[in-house]
């Protein structure tokens, strides 16, 4: 069995969900997993994976840029900068600190910050 490094899980996660890859997001995360934004309600595997099928449907081009990632003791920290077009034309940038415990090779926490005034441009796209 291939074994996959802490920096390896965050990327392979994350570059899945850039790219629409539902599926392949799924195999990095236990099924388990819990997930939080803001120190908010933890959501599960599930919510988390509709939430990226639903960005990435709305914002074809949504991608992540200026990516800093490091391993710690039982996971990762990643910062990166989610970016994209609205339907409208404008342009989205915001910043995300991602922090992840992985056991048996999988994330089984993570936990999003986002400056949700920075980020208020794609959340008002996706809940309108």
């Amino acid at each position: 069995m291939m074994t996959h490094s802490m920096t390896d899980i965050a990327r392979g996660v994350f570059n899945a969900i850039e790219s629409g890859d539902i599926e392949a997001a799924r195999q990095f995360c236990a099924d388990e997993m819990q997930a939080s934004r803001n120190g908010g309600e933890a959501v599960g595997i599930d919510a988390v994976l509709q939430l990226g099928a639903v960005v990435k449907q709305a914002i074809p081009d949504y991608h992540y840029e200026d990516i800093t990632c490091v391993a710690t003791t039982d996971g990762f920290v990643e910062e990166h900068r989610a970016c994209g077009t609205l339907s409208d034309g404008t342009a989205f940038s915001f910043w995300v600190a991602a922090v992840a415990t992985v056991v048996d090779g999988k994330i089984s926490n993570l936990r999003e910050y986002v400056d949700t005034a920075e980020a208020a441009p794609l959340i008002t796209a996706l809940a309108g």
